[in-house]
């Protein structure tokens, strides 16, 4: 390791001139990723085990980040430094570390481990960096967590530079309990410093500390210090995202060199197989000694930056507008296509790709049911027409105008204006349709579909099962075939689902040697919420109260509108049922 920082130091020559340069990723060596500004070296992530001779074999350490390096080619951060060889830069573990009823010690390496899966994205540009990578943590053989590391590089200015770091950790089959060492709450993100000169200068929200805290509430926290081989000051500071669990969290710092975020600190917490545990901190590298007041400014820029901001693992979409169609790419990859041709009974998309096999995780025509399409809205029975079956006389949702919002970035956006025609007949509704396709991390993507429907005439609709947004998954995530069909309240399957109301249902199985699934989101602000659900262990889903319809029919008045709004996800992994609900409860506020 000593020798590949001195290698990238010797690149240092033209320091800090080179600031507003490209960024660059380039192998160090098999086991590490490194980082350029220009020919000024930033940091270096670790995703093969690192080892060092004259330390235990059970030190050895893989997923951190070292060396970090300042505005004037300092190192910043140690690695195996004498007084805990267990200190490796920029790091994130657990002295206490419970999977099921297995206790284990992340911090000490003590019956689990990092282990690197994949690159997530390894984008490199002149306005930012962004590193993100798929890593799980194993008890033997046995991957037990799954866990995201994206990272986020802003070009360095003459003050600082910004280093985002979000990690997002999801328990696999069993229950993970999280804590700190008691009396001192170590263990989370943790920051080691390089050797130094004199004491450091440690400030925080409530000004400069001279003695050691633990467990501590802050926001922030900033260490500084004249390091090896450097002629001034320098440091980093941590800010902790207001989002953050717990927020501010506890902190131990320590004058020899360590800031550490110890959250959840000495009072433990357990998180559920699928419940998703997710931090954002920023560390800003600077130069010199900042002030409290300094730093209050830094953090309040940080705070505006991050507000209502996408995650670092949000994925880059565009959206493109055919004479049929609205095909919508996810980082150069197709996930869908909204069609509307002349000879389709109503507009519908397919494929819906799923995130990890990017095939169809629904279907359609069907033998037995020509007439499912995939993901779409219809009905049937209205004013004796039929919008929802095959035969284009007895009724179809005609595309009069597509429009696209937003056709790039992080989220695409589009409307569109259709008619309900039936020959011989007048017009019983105008349908309005604005449609959100995003893509917040690589395994999960959000259709937003809010539609308007208002009556032309008086419009009565008989009950009937073929009615309003409904999915049909492909063949093998259907019960029939081994997958699986969950409401909020935990019941399963048609038998479990039909009929009950619920805010959401979700659709799952084995794809393609991959778990992947839907779940479709009804919004509180929709008319008939929470509708029933008519499911099927065939394969469909469908929130619609039409088939328990008291009377038998309900009737519209000239004018009357029906607003309904709906979230698809389209998900891959395995995500509980927290999750999707804390998916919901956001979405819904």
């Amino acid at each position: 390791m000593n020798i590949r920082i001195c290698v990238l130091t010797c690149l240092t020559l033209l320091s800090f001139q080179c600031a507003g340069a490209p960024f660059r990723f380039a192998d160090v060596d098999d086991k590490s990723l490194g980082l350029w500004e220009g020919t000024r070296p930033v940091l270096v992530y670790n995703h093969g085990v690192i080892s060092k001779a004259d330390v235990a074999a059970d030190r050895a350490r893989s997923s951190y980040i070292h060396p970090i390096y300042g505005l004037d080619g300092e190192v910043l951060t140690d690695d195996f430094p004498k007084d805990h060889f267990h200190h490796r830069g920029l790091f994130w573990s657990w002295p206490h570390v419970k999977v099921g009823d297995k206790q284990t010690d992340l911090w000490m390496l003590k019956g689990i481990r990092h282990e690197f899966g994949r690159w997530l994205s390894r984008d490199a540009g002149e306005k930012s960096a962004v590193l993100g990578v798929q890593n799980g943590w194993f008890i033997g053989e046995r991957k037990v967590v799954d866990e995201q590391v994206w990272l986020r590089v802003l070009p360095a200015t003459a003050e600082g530079q910004a280093l985002d770091v979000e990690l997002v950790w999801i328990p696999i089959d069993e229950p993970l309990t999280l804590r700190g060492a008691p009396d001192k709450s170590y263990g989370g993100l943790t920051l080691r410093f390089a050797p130094h000169k004199g004491k450091p200068v440690i400030t925080t929200s409530e000004g400069v500390t001279p003695k050691d805290l633990t467990v501590t509430r802050l926001p922030w926290a900033d260490l500084s210090a004249q390091f090896d081989g450097a002629n001034a000051m320098s440091g980093a500071t941590i800010f902790v995202d207001p989002a953050h669990p717990d927020y501010p969290p506890e902190w131990l710092t320590r004058h020899y060199g360590v800031l550490c975020v110890g959250w959840p600190g000495v009072e433990e917490q357990t998180f559920q197989p699928g419940e998703p545990i997710r931090c954002r901190y920023r560390v800003w590298i600077h130069r010199g000694v900042p002030d409290s007041a300094k730093l209050k400014s830094v953090e309040a820029d940080y705070k505006k930056q991050i507000e209502g901001a996408p995650p670092l693992s949000a994925q880059t979409l565009k959206a493109k507008l055919e004479s049929d169609r609205v095909t919508v790419n996810i980082d150069g990859e197709l996930f869908t296509e909204y069609l509307f041709r002349d000879d389709e009974k109503y507009p519908f998309f397919y494929p819906v790709n799923g995130p990890r096999t990017g095939r169809s995780v629904t279907e359609k025509r069907l033998e037995n049911y020509p007439h499912h399409s995939s993901l779409f809205f219809g009905c049937d029975y209205v004013n004796d027409g039929n919008y929802w079956q095959e035969g284009l006389e007895r009724g179809r949702i005609v595309s009069k105008s597509v429009k696209v919002l937003r056709d790039s970035g992080h989220e695409i956006a589009f409307e569109q204006h259709s008619v309900w025609e039936r020959p011989g007949a007048e017009a019983p509704f105008d349908d309005i349709r604005k449609i959100r396709v995003s893509a917040p991390s690589r395994d999960l993507r959000y259709i937003d579909f809010e539609i308007k429907l208002t009556a032309r005439i008086k419009v009565r609709i008989k009950k009937t099962n073929h009615s309003l947004f409904t999915a049909r998954m492909a063949p093998e995530l259907a019960v029939v075939n081994g997958g699986q069909l969950r409401i909020a309240n935990g019941d399963a399957n048609e038998k479990g689902t039909f009929g009950q109301t619920s805010p959401w249902a979700d659709y799952r199985g084995m794809h393609h040697g991959e778990t992947e699934g839907v779940a479709i989101l009804c919004h509180p602000s929709s008319r008939w919420f929470p509708a029933p659900w008519f499911t099927r262990d065939y394969g469909l889903m469908s929130p619609t109260p039409l088939y328990w319809l008291e009377n038998g029919f309900v009737e519209f008045e000239p004018g009357e509108t029906i607003e309904l709004q709906y979230r698809v996800l389209v998900h891959a992994g395995n995500p509980g049922a927290r999750e999707i609900q804390s998916e919901f409860e956001s979405w819904a506020r």
